[in-house]
């Protein structure tokens, strides 16, 4: 009977310890709980306050529990007493007490939930194979991430809606907007971006070009910008193309913006907003020397494997035509270069009038045809996209990049004319790139161009897109110029495996939003040594693991992205990030 009453006496304790036990095993377990958003929502300081207090309840209570017991412990009889009697005059009061135990148990909940979380977070992070439930690990994955973007993007005040991708202001908050200037440990920085908390696969490697604690900056020196941009329509490429063109321009350098989306509402926006120079053409395709102008020619003259010979001919009339380049100061327009060309053959026609020995190439009769007309003919409907865009002492692309200003030039990818001038200006840049590389000399601004795998034409370019972005690639960066180049897929830009690749090392970051065939992508960013477990039918349990290497971002991950929600890889350095959207 002693043993009994004292148990009863004890009991309360006795009830929260067990209590307090279940509810740990109960709030660290997985559960299905964990394939809900909501459940990994981040602490905030409301949260905390709530948890603080309930743990202090909890606490309050179990001290005010045990004086209870040791009140009753202290009135127990002697060992001769009436066990009895004591156990029923007190049981009331005992009960009273358990109740006030559980309850107090119950204040700690919160804290286990908090504490449960970070060690299935840690579970899930370095030992996936011991969470028995694999189907709800996957989707456990899954909420975990789309959830700190949502709880991250919020902390800037930006709405991110997870469910239907759309992305936005939020309400009663302040936006953070680009550039944001950031506190570097030599100065002031400015963010594009900033990155989502609690990435399970981010690495631990920082590239210190790009990030700047939480947030994603422009980086310092131009040519260390160097980005191939992923994603396809609608998924915030422009929203991000802005915000990084204004933190370059924070910085101090000069931005030339070559818009292949062609929208001309984008580029009064940027006009308007941000004193950008808008460029509907007035480029001058007769600028710099007889090489130059030889080599623009070229472009206008389709060239097949089988029209070669054809092309070959037609840069020795050109050739032979700008001669006198130098002495005659060049020309203006198209009517004073069809001007020179008719000087060049009547001067022909001279010398042979002069000298019957003298044997005629421009005039000579090849294939029923003379050779000037022949390559005139050749010219004549790109010379006539060339006046849509010409302009006599107009701009360059070397004279646009030294003003260090911000220059916007609309393509459209539908208008001939727009793309021929598109290349012609990458084939500029190329040559002064060239140029600069002889002379140990640097160009310290941005180029970015947009959906560069459709204005880039394998008929008007020397060599092809994938090729064209792999060079420029690797010559930008010891020459301190920044690049950017977008498009909507790496297979839209080269579908050969060996080219992807030689993209992919060229040095550059690789920003990827989001695209239904993303499987390319996703190997991109490399793999991650984990343990994978098989289940049963069912998916509930656990059966066999084996140690392999799985995507460190996923496909799938890639396919649901939110718009304005972007993954970056550099250097080793993977990171997911939300694009903060320019100021207003």
């Amino acid at each position: 009977m002693t043993l009994l009453a004292s148990v009863v006496v004890w009991l309360p304790l006795v009830v929260a310890f067990f209590v307090f036990v279940m509810l740990a095993r109960l709030l660290t377990k997985q559960t299905i709980l964990h394939r809900g958003e909501a459940y990994w929502r981040t602490v905030t300081r409301t949260v905390a306050a709530v948890v603080a207090a309930a743990t202090a309840l909890g606490i309050g209570g179990l001290i005010y529990v045990v004086w209870r017991v040791q009140q009753v412990w202290a009135l127990r009889p002697s060992m001769s007493g009436n066990w009895a009697a004591y156990a029923s005059d007190y049981a009331g009061y005992t009960g009273m007490s358990a109740l006030i135990a559980i309850l107090a148990v119950l204040g700690f909940a919160p804290g286990l939930w908090l504490i449960g979380r970070a060690a299935f977070l840690w579970k899930v992070r370095y030992r996936r194979s011991s969470v028995p439930d694999v189907v709800t690990l996957e989707q456990t994955e899954i909420a975990i991430q789309r959830r700190a973007a949502v709880d991250t993007a919020a902390k800037h005040g930006i709405d991110l809606n997870s469910k239907t991708n759309i992305i936005g202001a939020l309400a009663g908050r302040e936006t953070t907007t680009a550039p944001h200037a950031v506190t570097t440990k030599t100065g002031t920085a400015n963010a594009f971006a900033v990155v989502v908390d609690k990435m399970l696969t981010a690495t631990r490697q920082q590239n210190t070009d790009w990030q700047v604690g939480k947030t994603m900056v422009a980086p310092a020196k131009p040519g260390a910008g160097r980005a191939l941009l992923l994603a396809e329509s609608g998924a915030g490429k422009t929203e991000l193309l802005t915000s990084l063109m204004l933190c370059h321009r924070a910085n101090g350098h000069g931005v030339l913006f070559i818009d292949g989306k062609g929208d001309r509402r984008d580029a009064e926006n940027l006009a308007d907003r941000y004193d950008a120079t808008v460029h509907y053409g007035g480029y001058d395709f007769f600028s710099g020397t007889a090489s130059d102008v030889i080599e623009r020619l070229m472009k206008l003259i389709p060239v097949t494997e089988s029209t070669t010979y054809y092309a070959d001919e037609a840069r020795d009339v050109i050739t032979r035509v700008l001669g006198q380049w130098e002495q005659t100061n060049g020309c203006a327009d198209v009517a004073e270069f069809g001007a020179l060309w008719e000087i060049a053959v009547a001067e022909e026609l001279d010398r042979i009038a002069e000298d019957e020995s003298t044997r005629p190439y421009l005039t000579g009769k090849v294939q029923g045809g003379q050779r000037h007309e022949r390559a005139w003919l050749s010219l004549q409907k790109g010379l006539g996209q060339v006046e849509q865009f010409h302009q006599a002492d107009g701009w360059t692309v070397p004279e646009l990049l030294a003003t260090e200003g911000f220059h916007v030039v609309p393509i459209v990818d539908g208008d001939e004319s727009e793309v021929l001038l598109a290349n012609l200006m990458i084939h500029d840049m190329r040559r002064y790139l060239a140029q600069k590389k002889r002379e140990r000399g640097t160009i310290p601004g941005v180029l970015v161009i947009d959906e560069f795998a459709q204005i880039v034409r394998e008929n008007l370019s020397e060599m092809p897109a994938p090729k064209m972005a792999a060079t420029m690639f690797e010559t930008t960066r010891s020459l301190n110029m920044g690049l950017y180049l977008s498009a909507q897929s790496l297979a839209g830009i080269a579908e050969d495996e060996n080219m992807q690749r030689r993209i992919l090392q060229a040095g550059a970051a690789l920003i990827v939003g989001r695209g239904k065939d993303s499987e390319v992508e996703a190997n991109a960013f490399g793999t991650v040594f984990h343990g994978e477990s098989t289940g049963d039918a069912s998916g509930v349990e656990a059966k066999s693991t084996r140690a392999q290497h799985t995507y460190r971002v996923s496909p799938n991950a890639i396919r649901e992205l939110p718009n304005g929600v972007f993954f970056f890889g550099q250097g080793g350095s993977v990171r997911q990030m939300i694009v903060l959207p320019a100021r207003r």
